[in-house]
């Protein structure tokens, strides 16, 4: 299993799952592995985005197409257990019209999970940091996100 992503201009190529990514002054990519040929079936990749004190992350979904009903993007914010649904930001499948989540905290999580029939281009994620404003958490919580 692949992932791609593109560090300070770097195409870096490497191993599906479990990556922390630091989030400084830079942009970062996240992609699913071979994107944007079609993925692989019975993936599961998982990165851990990190940012500092008073920054919070921002996401911005350039590409998305996951097979319907099947495929799942999660993003979570860390520290909560897997089932715990006070830890879901948002889960996304098919296409998507989403194109900006900002997290509520320094830290999020990133899991991608496919079954083993149909594929599909996959993700392009762009990563920024933003600086916290020290309001209150702008997530868009939602649970369940499919587009035809």
């Amino acid at each position: 299993m692949q992932f791609t992503t593109w560090l300070c201009s770097k195409h870096i190529t490497g191993e599906c799952g479990a990556r922390d990514i630091y989030l400084r002054d830079d942009l970062r990519n996240i992609t699913s592995p071979g994107f944007p040929s079609p993925y692989k079936n019975e993936l599961i990749c998982q990165w851990s985005i990190i940012t500092s004190d008073n920054h919070k992350i921002r996401l911005r979904i350039l590409n998305f197409e996951v097979e319907r009903g099947y495929d799942f993007l999660n993003i979570r914010n860390s520290g909560y257990f897997e089932n715990d649904a006070a830890g879901m930001v948002v889960e996304l499948t098919g296409r998507t019209k989403l194109r900006s989540i900002t997290s509520s905290g320094t830290d999020l999580v990133i899991q991608f999970a496919t079954d083993r029939t149909g594929t599909r281009m996959g993700f392009h994620i762009e990563l920024t940091r933003v600086r916290s404003t020290g309001k209150t958490a702008s997530f868009i919580y939602l649970w369940r996100l499919h587009f035809s």
